[in-house]
């Protein structure tokens, strides 16, 4: 898990937005997960609408979680209720830390506030839901995806011994029909695996990456659908992507297929028992979660735009290019891995200042989407 070293809080408070996350065995790790965060859970509470609630009833009962529903209205009520019983909790009491079971973008002012008063504040939500760019106003996030594993084969069937043909004269000798293999899911087209790494160009090199930041892009890419399993998916093209660690993986390899050898070798079926799959939830942190920074006067946030501005003015393209050469390729990376790449590199002070050069070399650059980009893709 993502927990943060060196702090346990003495008294939290686990706010649960039911109509975002709503999956009992998901909640079930949570709860389990914030046992190693605090001393005492003081405040437990879910908002939500009633059939939101109800899906969920018998894990609030077994861990203590008071339902809160929504007003009778035409619209929504539960992000605001949520809100405000946020706020009345840590002005009234002595709370040093705050979980927001959503991934809802509407409560990243909250978490702002949050931090502002001297809270911690964790976000825990499914990988499908998150919003993007949660690092910046958490200090922790913990994305949790529902897996159900890939079900063992059925077992083969065993061979049936021929039959001797009967005495009794016939026009043909008949044959004993040879055993039906078991179906197998059909494998990924290499087309589909050229996909895969042009949108998620970080996994040429052959080093794991995280198996949630693959399933995002390639979800927003349209390649993954958006209720298709992950391992399910990627276990049809297991030869050139591999799943770490076994027998739940939280980070995926590329390796290039191996050329098959020239005899094959015949391996006797062997009986296999079939064993019902349980699911199970994957959890990993974020890479660089941010921390709790002092509140920036409203008189130099134009000052400060102004400096970053002047510090930048030395960053060159070739400078860009020479930190990451993977860029020359000409294919979409993930621009939160050419930022920090830039940082450690030291051409930048900041992973957030690499948005203010490509912005800069627009003729040289390209960010994807453009209103809130993911992706950097260099132009020649």
């Amino acid at each position: 898990m993502g927990e943060m070293s060196g702090f346990t809080a003495k008294n939290m408070a686990v706010f649960i937005d039911a109509d975002n996350l709503n999956n009992a065995t998901a909640l079930d790790h949570v709860f389990a997960d914030l046992q190693s965060r605090a001393e005492r859970i003081s405040y437990r509470r879910a908002y939500g609408r009633p059939e939101s609630l109800k899906t969920i009833e018998a894990v609030l009962w077994r861990h203590g979680v008071r339902p809160v529903n929504n007003l009778v209205t035409n619209k929504v009520t539960t992000d605001i209720a949520l809100t405000i019983d946020v706020v009345e909790a840590v002005c009234q009491r002595e709370i040093d830390a705050v979980a927001i079971c959503s991934g809802d973008a509407d409560f990243a002012p909250l978490a702002i506030w949050l931090r502002e008063q001297g809270c911690r504040v964790f976000c825990f939500s499914l990988s499908n839901t998150i919003f993007a760019n949660p690092e910046s106003f958490y200090d922790d996030v913990v994305l949790l995806e529902v897996v159900n594993p890939v079900a063992p084969p059925k077992p083969m069937p065993d061979p049936v011994p021929p039959v001797a043909p009967a005495l009794t004269p016939v026009p043909a000798p008949v044959s004993a029909s040879a055993p039906v293999p078991t179906p197998v899911p059909a494998p990924l087209q290499v087309d589909m695996v050229q996909q895969v790494l042009q949108a998620f160009p970080a996994l040429r090199g052959g080093e794991p990456q995280h198996l949630s930041q693959v399933v995002a892009r390639l979800r927003q890419c349209g390649i993954l659908g958006t209720n298709t399993k992950t391992t399910t998916w990627f276990a049809r093209c297991a030869p050139e992507f591999e799943l770490l660690p076994k027998p739940v993986p939280n980070q995926i390899r590329y390796q290039k297929k191996k050329k098959p050898n020239s005899a094959p070798v015949k391996v006797a079926p062997v009986k296999q028992q079939a064993i019902a799959p349980a699911p199970a939830i994957l959890s990993w942190p974020v890479l660089a979660p941010c921390r709790s920074a002092s509140t920036l006067l409203a008189e130099l946030h134009g000052l400060r735009s102004v400096l970053i501005q002047l510090a930048l003015r030395h960053v060159t393209v070739a400078d860009v290019l020479l930190a990451v050469p993977e860029l020359t390729v000409g294919l979409l990376m993930d621009l939160n891995s050419v930022s920090k790449k830039l940082h450690e590199k030291g051409v930048i002070a900041s992973p957030s200042y690499s948005r203010f050069i490509f912005a800069r070399y627009l003729s040289s650059f390209l960010l994807v989407p453009p209103d809130v980009p993911n992706a950097v893709q260099y132009l020649g």
